[in-house]
């Protein structure tokens, strides 16, 4: 399974030397890589394990065109039925990620009630 791990320095102190290094902390978990999204005093931090033959293709987080930021580390296994729901712009190929983010992007919080 891959980590995950969002951040929120509300009190914007990102550059407290004090402040625990989520980097270094991390790094043993991190066998496929990783990348990180940040924005004012926000951090989303994707540390890889690929684990389906889409995987490697995935980019994560993953900004939507709306701004919201979206990671996933699931399983899709009515992964036929998103695709039909998920619309233009994913396709068989398309990564997990891609696949529920584009679900999320046409339903919203519905769906949740597709099974994703």
């Amino acid at each position: 399974m891959s980590v995950q791990l969002g951040r929120w320095d509300f009190r914007n102190h990102s550059d407290d030397p004090e402040q625990v290094n989520l980097h270094t902390m991390l790094a043993p978990f991190r066998p496929d890589g990783c990348s990180s999204y940040r924005k004012d005093d926000v951090e989303i931090l994707y540390y890889a394990f690929h684990a389906t033959p889409e995987s490697p293709s995935e980019k994560q987080p993953l900004v939507l065109p709306s701004e919201t930021v979206f990671t996933w580390d699931g399983r899709l296994d009515n992964r036929s039925d998103c695709l039909t729901v998920a619309g233009e712009g994913v396709s068989e190929a398309s990564a997990d990620v891609a696949v529920a983010a584009a679900c999320y992007a046409r339903l919203g919080t519905d769906s949740q009630s597709f099974s994703l």
